[in-house]
């Protein structure tokens, strides 16, 4: 009778009326365009018993732009950061500070059938004028223009996600009888992604403009049987609660190069009423080869956060340094192949493999308001390491995230210093790693992290050539 009883019990589990044949690869993302932008100022101060020479007050601003596009023969992805600030330390040596900054990172893709080339750049340059009057304003340049070649796409299918667990929940609601066609399918994951990328500068009006225009869709393409209040409720809850699209324009790029302060620099779509963050998800196979040339050039031996003056304190440079200038120049080198595969609405698999090579020079020339003797430094770096990887994503229903990866990594690098002996070291490790997070309701939500570490040849790390942590937490938004 066991033996019966298991599998009639999964079929069981398992088995639900199927609302399409549609599934999320079937998706092409295309947009004519997406805008968005976002304004930040922030002030602070601080005072130190004893010590007025370093109290302090400051405020800082950050104006956010960012403009998107994706069709059949061309992509682009901009983003632009200009930062301004201004600040007194307390004390007759220290001038007003003032700082200007401006970020760009950007990648153009242009396809020619199944290929493409593309190029693209993240560069900064800013200006500080640092502490003391006796120090010469802080210039800051740094250039990255990459350009690459592949073939193969990958398409953004979380819209699609978001449309079919909509369905899926009015089909368990009994508000849809019978298959949606997959046309229809389609042309509601378009509307999903017009109403995703379209701007309304009243919150309360967009929601709701958003939410009446999905059950138009369905009400008109007799989608739905009936337009009640429960069918409102699902669409409002899936909308508003649910795993949501992961907005685009929000805090990074696949570049990684890019960080900004804050999460939600233009859009109020991610973690808004504490939903549950996610990895995008792609559909399709992408080979790329891309080539980089990282050069920076700075007046300066202490960094500014991001290039931009710290919103919470001042810098405070030394003293005896009259002039510095640090520059860095190298090559670098790319070659990766990704294929994401929505196995279902509720499972998503990653592999990926890459090879990378990279050669940096750095130098850094001080010069000394004292009679210090000048002090120069450089080093050469030279590495190239590989790697394979494996990523899983489970979503049962829509309040739950289950995430795994793996990865192996092996590595090599050669370290040159001037007058000093050279360092060479290779590198071989594997890692595991699974996150889980339910959504309890629009207040509070569960998570839990594991993570496992092991690198068997470290140079670096001997002492820690296995490392095991864990992490599990409850979140509450009060009000």
């Amino acid at each position: 009778m066991k033996k019966l009883f298991l599998p009639l019990f999964f079929a069981f589990f398992i088995s639900k009326a199927q609302v399409t044949n549609y599934t999320l690869s079937d998706y092409k993302y295309r947009t004519e365009g997406l805008k968005a932008i976002g304004f930040s100022i922030n002030t602070g101060s601080s005072l130190h018993s004893g010590s007025a020479s370093l109290n302090s007050g400051n405020i800082a601003s950050g104006l956010i732009f960012t403009k998107q596009y994706s069709k059949d023969d061309k992509q682009l992805t901009l983003w632009n950061r200009t930062g301004a600030g201004i600040g007194k330390l307390a004390g007759n040596s220290n001038p007003t500070q003032f700082s200007f900054a401006e970020q760009v990172d950007w990648v153009q893709r242009h396809y020619k059938g199944d290929n493409f080339i593309e190029f693209g750049s993240n560069s900064m340059a800013s200006i500080y004028n640092g502490t003391y009057k006796n120090k010469k304003p802080v210039y800051n340049l740094g250039l990255n223009p990459t350009m690459g070649i592949g073939t193969g796409r990958l398409e953004y299918v979380s819209n699609a996600q978001m449309a079919l667990f909509i369905l899926d929940d009015l089909k368990d609601a009994g508000k849809i009888k019978g298959i949606v066609s997959n046309e229809k399918v389609d042309d509601f994951v378009k509307l999903i992604t017009l109403l995703y990328n379209d701007r309304i500068f009243d919150y309360r009006k967009r929601r709701n403009y958003e939410v009446a225009q999905i059950e138009n869709y369905l009400r008109t393409n007799k989608i739905i049987t009936v337009s009640d209040i429960e069918v409102y409720n699902i669409i409002a809850d899936n909308w508003n609660y649910s795993i949501q699209p992961s907005s685009l324009e929000s805090t990074y790029f696949n570049s990684g190069s890019l960080q900004v302060d804050y999460k939600d620099a233009v859009t109020d779509r991610i973690n808004q009423f504490g939903v549950l963050g996610q990895p995008r998800r792609y559909a399709g196979t992408q080979t790329s080869l891309t080539v980089d040339v990282p050069s920076s050039l700075t007046t300066s031996n202490s960094g500014l956060m991001n290039g931009f003056l710290n919103s919470t304190s001042l810098l405070i440079d030394d003293s005896t340094v009259k002039n510095v200038l640090q520059t860095n120049k190298g090559i670098g080198a790319n070659l990766t192949w990704e294929r994401h595969t929505p196995l279902s609405l509720k499972l998503q698999r990653i592999l990926s493999f890459g090879a990378a090579f990279g050669n940096s020079v750095k130098s850094l020339n001080l010069k000394y308001n004292t009679n210090k003797p000048d002090s120069i430094y450089t080093e050469k770096l030279t590495g190239y390491s590989v790697f394979a990887r494996c990523d899983y994503g489970f979503y049962p229903n829509s309040r739950t995230v289950l995430y795994a990866s793996g990865d192996l990594y092996a590595g090599n690098s050669i370290q040159r210093f001037l007058g000093a002996a050279t360092l060479k070291g290779m590198t071989i490790s594997a890692s595991a790693f699974l996150r889980a997070e339910y959504f309890i309701n629009e207040q509070s939500r569960l998570n839990a992290t594991v993570e496992l570490y092991g690198s068997p040849v470290n140079p670096t790390a001997a002492a820690r050539k296995v490392n095991l942590s864990f992490q599990i937490g409850y979140h509450n938004y009060l009000f």
